[in-house]
């Protein structure tokens, strides 16, 4: 079968970025651990893998490269195994969107495992009575390459020993219409359920579960309220996992809350990546999320809403148009595909600068939230596995709220200055065509590198 070439649906012109040179005996396959809908696994143990991997399955399939999908891909020995159109002739390259416990090798491919990590240290030895496969270093070193989503990873691994490491990110995908339109997406979003802030740790569960779900109501109905009370008001977004401690939810509530009652024209919307499988709305607000904040809590606002219903990329990107700022307080990200999402339809960042946004967050797109490096004293992130000391870039509730009030001071010409900061950002260097250029540049390199092993 002749190799099929990717030239039949060239690149789009582009004044900065040449067009990669795919070798055509390439062929590409992924695999991801967490199987499933994805409205059913969202919250669950390495789900954003699979967002991680669908980005580059849409790049993939925008270039008309041939992708075919392995859940199990130790299973196949040989390349003859392998024989499906498209698979027959040339070399493959494996992708791996998995985590590091989780790699198995395809063993006649090139393995590539696509690794998100925003820790300074590694799980690197193999400790007794635990299984070898935690060990991150040695996992990774069974991989041909190693592609991370941010400089910040590639140096942690590089530290560590892990020399044939690059820096390929999920691809955004931009759409030709850049424009905001508030009021379409409000329509768009109306029916949407949402519940107000409610805490009382004085509350028995079932008594606070009762009342949250008390004061659910239609998102039209409580932004058309506030909207009545305040024409002028300014809408901050949050997605995040509620169950994850990274994202720092304690200081971003609590930062929100005090900042609010000072300014009323100004609301904060939490969109919760959980599935309502595991999770009800008001078991969000009455459980997860009321133990992500210090015990004895009483706490209540109408300008901070959440709900956890799931949207598609149609409705996501809707809710990026509602808002005017994304408000981010995470001390540690891999990538942060939800951040970038905002700032892809020019929603401002008000964030904090650390980890895999160093790569992308300055003054010029984002109000940044002052963090302090503190040592690490929680036992819920993925760090502590390693059995080593490790650092964290903390902010509380007191760094957000003076954020909070930057962002509240810009003017109208200054927002959309760093408006159009943040979505520039994204098309440099998160687009299709950015990233296209990233992996034809590493396919190139490979193509190379056979040919001279052919060669001898």
């Amino acid at each position: 079968m002749a190799a099929r070439s990717v030239t039949k649906k060239p690149l789009a012109p582009s004044p900065v970025i040449e067009p990669p040179r795919w070798p055509e005996h390439i062929r590409v396959a992924s695999s991801g651990a967490v199987e499933g809908r994805i409205s059913e696994i969202l919250g669950a143990p390495h789900y954003s893998y699979r967002f991680a991997e669908s980005c580059f399955h849409r790049m993939f399939e925008h270039f008309a490269v041939p992708v075919t999908r392995l859940p199990m891909p130790e299973y196949y020995a040989t390349a003859d195994a392998l024989a499906k159109p498209g698979w027959v002739d040339g070399h493959i390259a494996h992708l791996m969107f998995r985590s590091t416990e989780e790699i198995r090798l395809l063993k006649p491919a090139y393995n590539i495992a696509c690794f998100a990590w925003e820790f300074d240290v590694l799980a690197d030895h193999t400790f007794p009575d635990t299984h070898p496969f935690q060990n991150q270093k040695r996992m990774l070193g069974l991989c041909d390459e190693v592609w991370v989503p941010s400089s910040y990873t590639r140096d942690v691994l590089v530290a560590h020993g892990l020399n044939n490491v690059h820096t390929v990110p999920a691809p955004i995908e931009i759409s030709a219409s850049t424009s905001r339109d508030q009021l379409e997406a409000m329509a768009h979003l109306a029916d949407l359920t949402v519940t107000p802030l409610h805490i009382n740790f004085l509350l028995p569960r079932h008594a606070a579960e009762d009342q949250c779900a008390a004061r659910e109501m239609r998102l039209s109905q409580w932004l058309g309220a506030q909207l009545q009370r305040q024409p002028d008001t300014k809408i901050y977004l949050a997605v995040l996992n509620p169950e994850d401690f990274r994202k720092n939810i304690e200081a971003m509530i609590r930062g929100f809350y005090y900042f609010a009652r000072e300014r009323p024209d100004r609301v904060l919307i939490i969109k919760t990546l959980t599935s309502k499988s595991r999770f009800t709305l008001s078991q969000v607000m009455s459980d997860v999320i009321k133990y992500k904040l210090a015990a004895g809590t009483a706490i209540e606002s109408e300008s901070i809403v959440i709900f956890n219903e799931y949207l598609d990329d149609t409705d996501l990107s809707w809710l990026y148009q509602l808002a005017d700022f994304y408000l981010c307080t995470s001390f540690a990200e891999g990538q942060n595909l939800p951040l970038l999402e905002a700032m892809r339809h020019g929603t401002v960042p008000v964030t904090t600068r650390t980890t895999a946004m160093l790569d992308y967050i300055d003054d010029e797109n984002a109000v940044t939230i002052k963090t302090r490096r503190l040592p690490n004293d929680l036992v819920h992130l993925a760090a502590t596995s390693t059995g080593k000391p490790f650092d964290i870039d903390w902010c509380g509730h007191m760094e957000v709220y003076q954020a909070l009030q930057k962002s509240a001071a810009l003017t109208q010409s200054r927002w959309a200055m760093m408006s159009a900061g943040a979505a520039r950002t994204v098309k440099q260097r998160f687009s299709f065509e950015r990233v296209w250029s990233l992996v034809g540049n590493r396919f190139s390199a490979l193509a190379r590198s056979l040919s001279v092993l052919a060669a001898e």
